[in-house]
């Protein structure tokens, strides 16, 4: 098949947040099988991938985002979608070089199917005519969204995140339904979609699951070390971490005197960074995450907000590392706590529940039913035989209209 693919991040192997790593595994699945032209947004970082990227697709096409996080124009544009029909991260993917870019390649009769990555891209349909397309909707970003809004400390903030997501619930299902075919990570996402769009067809797919190091990982920690693993320009994950060194991390502290914290994840924020101090490290991006899952006794995941599966939980898992979680981070993850997956809801039990793992080094016997269940449940293999027959199919009904 030729196969258009269309995203809002560059899918580069050096990704720094999980579900743009899902995207860069799921474009190189399909150039083992198909002839794939890449169609995306790229930042200055990201165009030292292009030539990786150019020996998988047939062709590489790589635009300036309209807006980088944190930065001027991002925050005008998020001002502009409150006067635009779009919601903010919608708004903030509308590019005239992208719709040119776009339009001419569908005018030519070159695709069989266009393979749409992220939320925010999914108006792109209607520039797409009659053309076979699947949008992989890595989580539900109204459900995101919403969750963000109700544990935002600020009244004001939590309106506008309100209105805003409002705009973003009906501007995901009025596109999802557009589409011939939709990728979810979790059975959870599947049924609230269809839910919504009950003709719509829909497949569950597994999360890319970097298991590249985990046979590293032989050292048994020295110090009692726990590990937050994530992309920390996220707001859902500044957020979590905030919680937790405000009201978790000083009741683990009472007990456990020498428990220390690293957060580690690229381009953590200037009040990320002023936490750095004896007991918590902030290392921003590191080219190898092997070490600090090596010095790490339980991984923590204090999600307040967010949606869809948590990669990082899968990965932590993966490497034999009990973890911690909230009931937003565990959802959609089918591991009970004889897997490893303890699930904590308030400050004390969350706590309670790390300081249990450390004594008397608990956290050991997990190592091998944590990477027992994501061998059970997490098999990429078997996620990318349904991709491909979901494609099929698209482009199959496509033929036949």
């Amino acid at each position: 098949m030729r196969i258009l693919f269309l995203s809002a991040f560059f899918p580069s192997p050096a990704a720094d947040s999980a579900g743009v790593l899902d995207a860069h595994h799921i474009l190189r699945e399909l150039c083992r099988q198909h002839e794939v032209t890449l169609l995306s947004f790229a930042t200055a970082e990201d165009r030292k991938h292009i030539p990786g990227l150019q020996a998988m697709c047939r062709e590489v096409v790589a635009l300036d985002p309209p807006a980088l996080p944190r930065s001027g124009r991002y925050f005008l544009y998020t001002g502009l979608s409150f006067a635009s029909k779009l919601p903010a991260i919608a708004r903030m993917s509308q590019s005239k070089p992208m719709v040119q870019a776009l339009r001419e390649r569908i005018a030519r009769p070159a695709f069989d199917l266009v393979h749409v990555e992220f939320t925010q891209m999914a108006h792109y349909v209607e520039y797409l005519g009659d053309m076979p397309a699947i949008l992989d909707e890595s989580d539900i970003a109204f459900v995101r969204r919403d969750r963000f809004a109700q544990t935002t400390d600020s009244w004001a903030v939590r309106q506008l995140l309100n209105w805003d997501t409002r705009k973003l619930k009906e501007y995901e299902i009025r596109y999802c339904g557009r589409f011939q075919g939709i990728l979810v990570r979790t059975e959870s996402d599947k049924q609230l979609l269809q839910n919504f769009l009950p003709a719509a067809r829909i497949e569950v797919f597994p999360p890319w699951v970097d298991l590249s190091f985990a046979d590293r990982l032989r050292e048994e920690p020295k110090e009692e070390n726990l590990l937050f693993y994530g992309a920390m320009w996220r707001p859902a994950n500044e957020q979590a971490i905030s919680y937790f060194v405000k009201q978790i991390f000083p009741r683990i502290c009472a007990n456990r005197p020498g428990v220390k914290f690293t957060v580690l994840g690229s381009r953590p924020s200037e009040g990320l960074r002023r936490l750095q101090g004896e007991k918590i490290c902030v290392t921003g991006y590191v080219p190898d995450v092997a070490p600090y899952y090596s010095r790490a006794c339980v991984v923590v995941v204090p999600l307040r907000s967010g949606s869809g599966i948590k990669g990082k939980i899968v990965q932590a898992l993966a490497c034999g590392k009990p973890v911690v979680t909230t009931s937003v981070g565990a959802e959609g993850i089918p591991a009970v706590e004889a897997d490893g997956l303890f699930i904590r809801d308030d400050p004390e039990s969350f706590a309670e529940c790390v300081r249990w793992l450390l004594e008397q080094r608990r956290y050991l016997h997990f190592r091998e039913p944590t990477r027992q269940f994501v061998r059970r449940f997490y098999d990429w293999k078997a996620g990318v035989e349904r991709l491909e027959n979901l494609c099929m199919e698209v482009v199959q009904r496509g033929r036949v209209r």
